[in-house]
């Protein structure tokens, strides 16, 4: 009819500018955030269901360990629903299981367990998602082990579960802790894991965001400061990285603190959490600007664009999930908390 062909005769919306600088970023709502330090903010492929960390939830702040939760959703422009604990927690030891990163198809886990002196990467696993991640296991070498340094978090697992990146102290990388990634072989188990080139400095490199594609990332260094890079392919180094300037005098203004937690496809909507206490989003669009979503405490952030298409403006409305504490806690943080500090 007239309609349908109006509407395939209609312009596609306008492509995301990556090089859009971000706005005020904006905290998400609850019931994600809330009360307390919640992190690590992890969101489903379709954007329904949400995952993040708090030590701060049952008990006003006084739970020992960090512990995962779930929380869903029916559409974009809903709610999400009262947060579930995961099975998983109970081998939580040291610091609790935090930091998780998931496959698009919602069966695979990854997640750091601390232990006194450090961390180290689990994995769980279920039939379908519409049951919880079932027995969490230590992964062995090359990711862990005795020999690997004492800190080894995943970070971000790519869509297919093929190309694992994760932060480790183990030596072989210029110096502290650097992010490193793995691939896996055909038994299934991940091999000859590598420091990631261009990526990692003689200090602390404490993130690596990357968009499905593996073509661009976020990463956090010294706790404070957010950086951008892209390459043209998967098989070629990054780019040098450059500070996002708008980010990073909100991370000095609210806290010093600010981590990226999760990024859209497109990567133009990120989440990140900061000492305001609050998990925000930010986007970027075909403009030269993004459009702002403020963070209010320790959170979750977001940064949508000027002239995004009004789907994907729904899209982030609905979904602001929001966090009481730094998204995809650093391991500065994780340090910090063996020191017995609170955030």
């Amino acid at each position: 009819d007239a309609t349908a062909d109006a509407a395939n005769d209609a312009p596609s919306p306008p492509s995301c500018n990556l090089s859009a600088a971000f706005g005020n970023p904006v905290a998400l709502p609850a019931p994600v955030n809330g009360t307390g330090d919640r992190e690590s903010l992890w969101l489903s492929a379709d954007l329904l269901t949400a995952w993040f960390d708090s030590d701060a939830l049952a008990d006003g702040g006084k739970q020992p360990l960090s512990t995962l939760y779930s929380t869903t959703r029916t559409a974009l422009d809903a709610g999400f629903s009262a947060f579930v604990p995961l099975g998983i927690n109970s081998v939580g030891t040291g610091h609790g299981v935090f930091g998780e990163t998931i496959t698009a198809d919602g069966l695979t886990m990854y997640f750091t367990n601390g232990f006194t002196n450090g961390y180290t990467t689990w994995i769980a696993m279920r039939a379908t998602t519409q049951v919880d991640f079932q027995n969490p296991t230590e992964r062995v070498l090359p990711i862990n082990g005795a020999d690997v340094g004492t800190e080894n978090s995943p970070w971000w697992i790519s869509p297919d579960g093929g190309t694992f990146y994760f932060l480790s102290n183990r030596s072989g990388g210029p110096g502290g802790r650097d992010v490193w990634t793995a691939m896996r072989a055909g038994n299934g188990a991940f091999t000859n894991p590598a420091p990631v080139a261009n990526v990692n400095t003689t200090g602390d490199d404490d993130t690596l965001l990357l968009t499905p594609d593996e073509l661009h990332a976020f990463l956090m260094r010294g706790g404070n400061t957010i950086f951008f890079t892209s390459r043209a392919n998967a098989s070629v180094a990054f780019a040098t990285p450059v500070p996002i300037a708008e980010l990073n005098t909100f991370a000095s203004q609210h806290g010093n603190s600010i981590n990226p937690s999760y990024v859209s496809a497109d990567g133009c909507t990120l989440y990140f959490a900061s000492d305001r206490q609050q998990q925000c989003r930010c986007e970027r669009g075909p403009g030269n600007d993004r459009r702002d979503l403020e963070v209010l405490a320790r959170r979750v952030i977001v940064t949508p664009a000027g002239a995004e298409p009004v789907q994907a403006r729904h899209a982030h409305a609905g979904g602001r999930v929001r966090v009481g504490s730094a998204a995809r806690r650093g391991i500065g943080e994780r340090e910090a908390k063996t020191r017995g500090d609170r955030y």
